[in-house]
This record gives C-alpha cells, structure tokens and sequence, in this order.
C-alpha cells in the first residue's frame, strides 16, 4: 500500500469511527447519559482541526458510573460486541472494549493509567467531568486544565513510547490559558509531578524518565501495589499464556 493510500485509508477509518460514536452519543444523550471525549479522533479534531492526523484504532469516551448498567443494555441492543481481548482487569480498571463492525469503542466508566487502578484517578474523573462543554459532535469535551493533565498521565504511563503523544502534550498545552488553573488541578489531582515531566518532555525535548504517577508517598505505595496485584512480577511470557488460558472462557457478564 503507498503512502497516499494508507493516509486515504486512515482518513476513511477515523471519519467512520466518528461517526459512528456521534450516532451513539445521539442516542445515549436521548436516554439521559451524558458522554465525554477521552481519546481517538474526536480529540484529535480538536486538537489537529483533523480526526484523522495519527492512526488511532480506537475511540475512548467516558460516562458516569450510575450510567454503565443502561450503556451496556443500549450497546447489546445496537449491535455492538464485548470483544474477547477485554483485560481480565477490566473492572479494576473500569473500561471495557465493544466493537460494532470495524469500529471499535473503549468505554470507560473510570479513569485508569499505567498498573493504577480507577479508584486512585477518581479526581481525575472529577476534573474532567468538571466545566466540560457539550461540543457540536455531541460529546461533551473537558476543559484545557484537565485535559493537559489527562493526556500527561497517559503519555507517561506509556514513557511516550509514541511521537504522537508528545505532540498531544504540546498542543494540550497551547491551549491552556490559565496556568494557574492547570497548576491547581494538577495538584488537586496529586499528578503535578506527571504534569511538569510531561511538559518537559513535549516541550524541552527532554527524555522520559519513569517515576510515579501520583505525587507524594501515596503515589508510590499505590503503584507498587497496583503494579504487584496485575502480577507484573511474573515473567511477560508467563502472564501471556495466562491471560490467553483464561481469555478462552471469557464472556460479558450479565
């Protein structure tokens, strides 16, 4: 495939998925539940004025957790798939994939990052609920404060493995125009520390270095157990064939 038709290829692929998660957030917003932006080419529109400026396989949205029991129901009802590679963490980590044809939504009801389970992000899932606005794609989208934060934490639990990232850091960044606002959700967050080495790194240039998501004592006892309760421990090999033994009687509860 040329250059010009994997980028048609892409192009098609995310302006699919976004329509796709418009339909759904349609009809999830006339059953009363509000959806929120997290990643994929909705925040790249954003971000980029593209939904298609990187390859994303999928689209992440956040709902409240009240709401998850409905969502479930309404996405069984419209064809869409709890797909079999789900983690066998994903109630710890409160977000479950569902495919619908070649589109493929995340759905969290949580916030997780890195070995943190969702219970240790939940101020994160405030701030971004917090002075979100309903965009013209009807998903709500966070304010600049709290996005900044989010797409930190998630680059850096990945130690920016990608350049795209990065670059997602910076132009979160650019469009922050109160920064004693960030700083104060940062902090409120306990992720000021993710905040500032992320910034570094997008916008000095500076190599990832890993360190704690959570600031402070907490930050650190919180992923060392997080990181001991997933068995990071064990040999990536071992949890493998593991995760493959139990995936093969894995199925959506009811």
């Amino acid at each position: 495939m040329t250059v010009t038709a994997a980028r048609r290829a892409q192009a098609v692929a995310a302006l699919s998925s976004t329509a796709a998660i418009r339909a759904l957030a349609d009809e999830l917003n006339a059953i009363g539940v509000p959806v929120l932006v997290l990643k994929g080419p909705l925040l790249q529109e954003r971000l980029y004025g593209t939904p298609a400026a990187y390859p994303s396989c999928d689209v992440d949205v956040l709902v409240h957790p009240e709401h998850l029991h409905p969502v479930r129901r309404h996405l069984r009802a419209t064809g869409w798939r709890f797909a079999a590679g789900n983690m066998l963490l994903w109630r710890l980590s409160r977000s479950a994939v569902f495919e619908r044809g070649s589109v493929v939504l995340d759905l969290h009801w949580g916030i997780h990052a890195g070995n943190l389970p969702s219970t240790s992000l939940r101020r994160l899932e405030r701030a971004m609920w917090s002075g979100a606005s309903l965009g013209d794609h009807g998903l709500y989208e966070p304010a600049a404060a709290p996005l900044l934060v989010y797409v930190s934490v998630h680059g850096a639990s990945h130690g920016f493995e990608r350049r795209e990232w990065v670059e997602v850091v910076a132009r979160a960044a650019a469009q922050v125009e109160d920064w004693d606002d960030a700083w104060r959700t940062a902090r409120r967050c306990r992720m000021e520390g993710t905040v500032r080495r992320a910034l570094a790194v997008a916008l000095d240039g500076r190599p990832p270095r890993p360190a704690p998501l959570l600031d402070g004592w907490w930050g650190r006892l919180a992923g060392a157990a997080s990181w001991t309760m997933r068995g990071h421990f064990l040999p990536r090999a071992l949890r493998a064939t593991v995760a493959r033994a139990v995936h093969r009687f894995h199925r959506e509860p009811s």
